[in-house]
């Protein structure tokens, strides 16, 4: 059997539930970013379920994608 491996840009998958959910927690503050990116994520590891996981987010003093 062949090892899996997902590969995540977690920062489009964090700007896209940020945009999608408009979710706040009881003070207010927008979660829905991060609600939506931990759904997605366990989402993909059901479906998946690989044996290699990596998150590729934007690093200090990125301007462009």
């Amino acid at each position: 059997m062949k090892d899996t491996v997902l590969l995540i840009d977690v920062l489009n998958l964090f700007i896209r539930s940020f945009c999608a959910l408009s979710l706040t927690n009881n003070n207010g503050a927008h979660v829905g970013g991060i609600y939506g990116s931990i759904v997605s994520i366990k989402s993909m590891l059901n479906k998946f379920k690989p044996n290699y996981i990596i998150c590729a987010w934007e690093g200090k003093g990125s301007s462009e994608r």
